[in-house]
């Protein structure tokens, strides 16, 4: 049987270590999972044999770190499994009124036209900035250019910069 003035320090070291790892509401429960692992094993007091080949307070701390990180594998299930439910009660994104439809159309249609007009002029920045339009991740364009991201995200700021004047000539603004 181990000593109650041994667990009592043990439990306020492993409180002292777990406040730096979980949050304050799941500091009690991480504690109580390893003292209750710690006390089921009757070898796991002071001064006594190796555990598991390590020295029973050695043997504790590592008993608190799969505790640990056993509350973050919960954590990061209960999310996974929770995220999808909370999702599906959200409201349904407003549909546009008929007004605001048109309006995005025309500047859909002012967008393409300048992106054509730039694609003429610099067909680099037109296929750069049209397979980002398209959804394609700067990772794929750069890949297919044989660019480094870094060199891409460069060049795509100066064809936006190039883009926003084209529009602004034609008394759109973005």
């Amino acid at each position: 049987m181990l000593e109650a003035g041994w667990l009592i320090a043990l439990r306020a070291r492993f409180s002292a270590v777990a406040r730096r790892r979980v949050a304050a509401d799941d500091v009690e429960d991480v504690v109580q999972d390893a003292l209750r692992i710690v006390i089921s094993k009757p070898r796991g007091g002071p001064g006594g044999p190796p555990v598991d080949g390590e020295p029973p307070l050695a043997w504790c701390f590592a008993v608190l770190r799969n505790a640990i990180g056993n509350h973050y594998q919960r954590n990061r299930v209960r999310h996974r499994v929770h995220a999808p439910l909370e999702a599906a009660g959200e409201p349904a994104a407003e549909t546009p009124t008929p007004l605001e439809a048109l309006a995005s159309a025309d500047a859909t249609a002012h967008i393409r036209a300048a992106l054509a007009t730039l694609a003429a002029e610099s067909a680099t920045c037109g296929s750069y900035l049209r397979a980002l339009a398209d959804g394609r991740s700067p990772a794929e364009v750069a890949a297919e250019a044989g660019l480094e991201e870094a060199v891409l995200y460069r060049r795509v700021y100066r064809c936006r910069q190039r883009l926003r004047a084209l529009l602004a000539e034609r008394g759109v603004l973005a």
